[in-house]
C-alpha cells in the first residue's frame, strides 16, 4: 500500500495509538484522525468494536474507503462488519451472508451526513 500511495501503511490499532496503561485507543472522538481519506484494507478483517472505535476517531470531514473480500480471512471478535455494511448497502435486510452476489460489492461512494460537495480529499503524497 506504501509503495502505491505514498502513504505509510498502518494496521489500524496502530492508527488509532493503543494505549496499554489506560486500555482502549488515544485517538477518538476528543483525538481525531488528521486525514481527508482513510483507506481500510482487508476489511473482512475488522470486528465491531475495532470498527467502532476507528469510526469515533474518522473526522467528519473525511471520506472512508473501505476495501476487502466477504470471502476472505473474517474478523477473529464479534461480527463481520464488511458482509453487513455490503447488505445494507445492498437493502438485503435479513438476508443471508452467501445472499451476497458471490461475496463482492459494487463500488459505491459514501458521503457522510457532514460532507459539503465540493470540499475534495488532498489525495498527493506528503511533503509535496
Amino acid at each position: 500500500m506504501t509503495e502505491a500511495t505514498g502513504f505509510e501503511a498502518k494496521t489500524i490499532h496502530r492508527l488509532l495509538e493503543v494505549d496499554p496503561k489506560g486500555g482502549g485507543f488515544k485517538r477518538g472522538d476528543d483525538n481525531p484522525l488528521d486525514c481527508d481519506l482513510l483507506v481500510v484494507d482487508e476489511a473482512s478483517m475488522v470486528d465491531v468494536m475495532l470498527m467502532q472505535a476507528l469510526m469515533r476517531a474518522v473526522p467528519d470531514k473525511a471520506a472512508l474507503l473501505i476495501v476487502g473480500d466477504i470471502d476472505q480471512l473474517p474478523s477473529v471478535g464479534p461480527g463481520q462488519v464488511l458482509a453487513d455494511i455490503i447488505l445494507i448497502r445492498r437493502g438485503a435486510s435479513g438476508a443471508a451472508h452467501r445472499g451476497v452476489s458471490a461475496g463482492r460489492a459494487k463500488p459505491h461512494h459514501h458521503q457522510r451526513p457532514s460532507h459539503q460537495p465540493g470540499l475534495d480529499p488532498d489525495l498527493s503524497p506528503p511533503g509535496t
